[in-house]
């Protein structure tokens, strides 16, 4: 299967829309009645309208996927993360972010996770630019915009400060600018709060603050889950030395950023409000760059058809309870 993603055409495109569809066919045929947990301002307002459950939520949260995963790709394709161009990066991002039943809903984080990767590009954007004003606060800007769908996603703060270190020498100006990009979209939602008489609404934004509030059910589907994203976490920090053979500087500062935009998402687990599994699609888009670059930079294609077969049965196994 993988051999119709070695490459990097437009038609290969086609077809991981088609592979976004199959895995995630669960929630159209067998829709649930998933609620979201403490969705913050701007997933109340998309609930309001699509609802949160049917066929209109399935399909936002497919067309989500699949065009994260096209973003994704682009983005290791257009900064020659692999030697070898191909879809692999996307293909795994939309296998992850289908790995259990609980990211299959229009999860909040779903929204979030697309102003991460845009984030994370204009990051890449201002490595060796002399100014870099403009990419710096469109930085901080998109991690306000996650965080106003998912309270503790603006613990990717830290990972753009550490960025900034990576890519750029220090500079306290570029470091306000960032800040002052994350304060904007708070400042004007609680303006406008304020002048139609609803402030109350933009204290609640900053309800979702508690201290390690998980709200799990402890059976074997659940253990079976984490141990999933335990795999692709150990294989991820496993490969690290792979990832930086023979590659130049500008590919390391790169995948070090990944790495500690994966460290800096595992930080939102101390203080978001009940935290249920649907919280693991945070580290989605730095276990897809991994896993893609594992499996591009495999020399046994068939061990990486296997690897790949393996993750999507597994995949399918805790979407349909064949087993837990």
């Amino acid at each position: 299967m993988l051999q119709l993603f070695r490459t990097n055409s437009p038609v290969a495109a086609v077809i991981l829309l088609i592979y976004a569809v199959l895995v995630r066919l669960h929630d159209f045929i067998m829709p649930s009645d998933w609620q979201p947990v403490n969705p913050n301002y701007f997933s109340k307002i998309i609930y309001d309208w699509v609802g949160t459950n049917g066929f209109i939520p399935s399909l936002i949260a497919l067309l989500l996927v699949f065009f994260q995963g096209f973003m994704l790709n682009q983005i290791i394709t257009n900064n020659k993360m692999q030697q070898i161009p191909n879809y692999f990066p996307a293909v795994a991002y939309v296998l992850i972010a289908s790995a259990i039943p609980e990211f299959l809903e229009l999860h909040p984080l779903h929204f979030a996770n697309t102003f991460f990767i845009i984030g994370i590009s204009e990051l890449f954007k201002s490595y060796r630019k002399y100014e870099a004003a403009s990419q710096l606060f469109n930085v901080g800007f998109c991690i306000a915009i996650g965080s106003l769908f998912y309270f503790s996603f603006n613990a990717l703060l830290l990972f753009a400060i550490v960025g900034l270190f990576i890519v750029r020498s220090f500079s306290l100006r570029e470091i306000l600018i960032i800040f002052i990009g994350f304060f904007v979209p708070f400042f004007l939602i609680g303006t406008y709060l304020f002048w139609i008489d609803s402030f109350d609404t933009f204290r609640n934004i900053w309800a979702n603050f508690y201290f390690l509030d998980f709200n799990l059910v402890w059976e074997a589907a659940t253990y079976a889950k984490l141990g999933l994203f335990l795999f692709l976490l150990i294989l991820s920090f496993v490969n690290f030395q792979s990832f930086y053979y023979r590659t130049n500087i500008q590919t390391q500062k790169y995948v070090s950023m990944f790495y500690w935009a994966m460290f800096t998402a595992l930080i939102s687990l101390i203080y978001q409000g009940n935290i249920e599994l649907g919280h693991l699609l945070i580290l989605t888009p730095s276990l897809a760059v991994f896993l893609g670059l594992i499996l591009t930079k495999l020399k046994n294609k068939a061990v990486a058809e296997f690897l790949h077969l393996s993750l999507l049965i597994i995949v399918l196994i805790l979407q349909y309870k064949v087993i837990f």
